[in-house]
């Protein structure tokens, strides 16, 4: 099991010594989801292995929902706790199972 995962492991010293992501990232993964497709959807973006939700929480003001996965339930608590944004919706999973998302629901995956 991941130290991340561990119910033992400080989610608050995590969230508080993570580097925060520069709005320059968001704009640049932005305009690649754009690039071959002007019109392309910005509905819904799925962050995978959130953490803390810190790039997350960035999202809400680019997408109308935000979906944020993580394998740790100490970690997701956090970024809850963290978080007063009705955009987005944390859900307990490995990154490797994705089922719960329907075909073609996604517009962007971080």
């Amino acid at each position: 099991m991941a130290t991340y995962s561990n119910p033992q492991y400080s989610a608050a010293n995590y969230q508080t010594n993570r580097p925060r992501y520069r709005e320059t990232l968001v704009d640049t993964i932005l305009a690649y989801h754009k690039r071959d497709n002007p019109g392309a959807e910005t509905n819904v973006a799925v962050d995978v292995a959130t953490g803390t939700g810190i790039f997350a929480r960035q999202l809400p003001a680019h997408f109308a929902k935000v979906m944020a996965t993580d394998i740790s339930g100490t970690m997701l608590e956090s970024a809850r706790a963290s978080s007063a944004s009705q955009a987005i919706e944390y859900v307990e999973s490995a990154a490797e199972d994705l089922s719960f998302l329907g075909d073609s629901s996604v517009d962007v995956m971080t």
